[in-house]
């Protein structure tokens, strides 16, 4: 370590050697104590095979190291994400830059292409991935910038989520479907659970008794099979959710044929893999489209059915039922009371074509239209306050 004139110091690590087997080094700078702290920094990431040449460092390189460091070791699902955000988009097109010449330009024109594919929530994804990515490279000091912080993201409609028609929910009594897929679309029309909490529903998990259904766990999918996750006691997903008196009829018939610990489980009694679950759904929606009039070769039916549509139903159905909105986020399971507000906003923009009259009669309730809102008081005229 030697002091500078400017009166910092400076000290070096042997990073490499060049082709002709000269050492090539890192130099940090700062105070004693930095200096120290930036050595054993560099040493550290040495330990873990993390290049420390920023110079000639590519995009694939840095990519892939971070994704062993920080997400490699996430829920399945997570980690596939980032995965494939890396390995299918980003690092095919800008993966062979280096980390010092990568450009706004180079991710936005990734971006565009991307749009133009038709992607949209994938967009999204890239984006952060991205972005994580090089924010990790100005800390390790690899680049001095994120260049991916002001990208221009294309605009692009969300489609609103629609609910079950009452056709649609006429349909499950209609359609020729066994007793366990009855059961199953009632339970994601009365209590709106996900899918993969209500395939990982046990039978001790319904409690007739204060016809509560316990929400603890949920099934994640590695590629095809299927694996218990329990909910952390923080989530928000953890909850009980009240049965209806339809619902409970319906259950407790149905639960006298089920001989396994599953509600909704497998032919081998365990839980259904991820084929399993798209071919029984499939068989439903085949079942539906009968039902409707269609077959093999007419739908008669729209092609959106998805579970999540009933759960989008149900939280309308909680809307209208009355339930205010921090007892539906809890019934619903949203971490955050945000998602639930828009549902409920979406529902009361609908009532809106009301609205003006509503306002009028109410001025009109509170004497404030049509000369109403004079009273007398020790016989002298005042106005009466809006407020009451």
């Amino acid at each position: 370590m030697k002091k500078r004139k400017d009166g910092r110091y400076k000290a070096s690590i042997v990073v490499g050697s060049d082709e002709k087997g000269k050492q090539l080094r890192k130099y940090v700078y700062g105070s004693k104590d930095e200096v120290t702290l930036k050595l054993a920094e560099l040493r550290v990431k040495m330990s873990k095979g993390i290049s420390i040449d920023e110079k000639n460092t590519t995009l694939s390189e840095y990519a892939r190291k971070w994704f062993k460091l920080n997400k490699s070791t996430k829920e399945y699902n997570t980690k596939v994400m980032y995965e494939y955000a890396i390995e299918g988009h980003i690092l095919p097109q800008l993966g062979h830059i280096k980390l010092k010449d990568l450009k706004k330009h180079h991710i936005q024109e990734l971006i565009n292409q991307k749009h133009a594919c038709g992607l949209t929530r994938t967009l999204e994804i890239i984006k952060l991935t991205i972005r994580q990515i090089l924010n990790q490279a100005v800390e390790d000091e690899y680049i001095y910038k994120n260049v991916a912080k002001k990208l221009d993201m294309p605009s692009h409609v969300v489609k609103p989520k629609r609910t079950l028609t009452d056709y649609e929910i006429s349909l499950i009594g209609k359609a020729d479907i066994t007793l366990k897929a009855n059961a199953f679309l009632y339970t994601l029309l009365w209590t709106g659970v996900r899918p993969g909490e209500l395939l990982a529903l046990t039978k001790n998990d319904i409690d007739f008794k204060k016809n509560l259904i316990k929400i603890n766990k949920t099934v994640v999918f590695k590629v095809n099979q299927p694996e218990i996750k329990n909910m952390p006691k923080t989530t928000a997903g953890i909850r009980e959710i009240p049965i209806v008196e339809e619902l409970k009829t319906l259950l407790i018939k149905y639960m006298k044929t089920v001989d396994a610990i599953y509600l909704f489980p497998s032919e081998s009694k365990g839980l259904m893999s991820k084929s399993a679950k798209t071919k029984f759904w499939s068989g439903i929606i085949k079942k539906f489209n009968i039902a409707a009039g269609g077959n093999d070769k007419i739908k008669a039916i729209a092609n959106d059915i998805t579970p999540y549509i009933f759960r989008h139903t149900y939280a309308t159905m909680l809307y209208y039922a009355g339930v205010d909105i921090k007892k539906a986020q809890y019934i619903l399971g949203h971490k955050s009371i945000l998602i639930t507000y828009q549902i409920y906003t979406h529902l009361e923009s609908k009532e809106n074509a009301n609205t003006p009259n509503q306002i009028n009669q109410y001025m009109i309730s509170r004497g404030s239209i049509g000369g109403q809102n004079k009273i007398t008081q020790n016989n002298q005229e005042i106005k009466k306050p809006l407020n009451g």
